[in-house]
């Protein structure tokens, strides 16, 4: 008696895989919001930046360039950010979840954190925050859940040239002996 094999029809309208379209899980939706700060030793300068532009294209390479995002609703934007560092799918199903998800990822041109903690509100009670980093060669990425002025103090030591933060150099070394170790890496801002 022949062996008979069956085959499965495909279905036409297949979803897509759970990584490849993350989705936002978290309770504050309100518009994404970016800021580019760009600085030197000698100058810096503060920019909004359309969300529909090319962000990372915005980067220039002899200047530091931290790159900062508010709102993480709007989950296309938020993927293609991080799919345009390199980031894997999980770390962007990790950054969009709702859930309090400490995380370090080093990859070969980018280190990320994500790191949960709690703010003071004006009313005197406890806000829950998310925030998490990209650091590449010559710039950093910031996320916030929400739009709270966070960083405020650190943009005005930039302008200000407070403790001539602009001298430090925003990179990502990788150590001497990075050939026998892919998972550790120096973080020097």
């Amino acid at each position: 008696m022949a062996k008979k094999t069956i085959y499965r029809k495909k279905s036409p309208k297949s979803r897509p895989h759970f990584l490849a379209v993350p989705a936002y899980l978290g309770d504050r939706h309100f518009p994404a919001q970016t800021e580019l700060v760009q600085y030197t030793e000698e100058s810096s300068q503060n920019q909004k930046v359309d969300i529909n532009s090319d962000l990372t294209g915005t980067f220039e390479d002899s200047k530091n360039n931290w790159l900062i995002t508010k709102g993480l609703s709007d989950e296309g934007f938020i993927n293609k950010i991080c799919r345009s560092i390199g980031l894997h799918g999980f770390d962007i199903r990790d950054l969009l979840t709702d859930q309090q998800v400490v995380k370090v990822a080093i990859y070969k041109e980018v280190a990320f954190v994500i790191v949960s903690g709690f703010r003071l509100t004006d009313k005197s009670e406890l806000d829950e925050i998310k925030l998490a980093f990209a650091l590449g060669r010559n710039y950093l990425i910031s996320f916030q859940e929400n739009e709270d002025p966070i960083f405020e103090e650190v943009k005005k030591a930039i302008s200000e040239n407070m403790l001539q933060v602009r001298s430090k150099p925003i990179r990502l070394q990788a150590p001497k002996y990075a050939a026998q170790s892919r998972h550790k890496a120096l973080v020097v801002i």
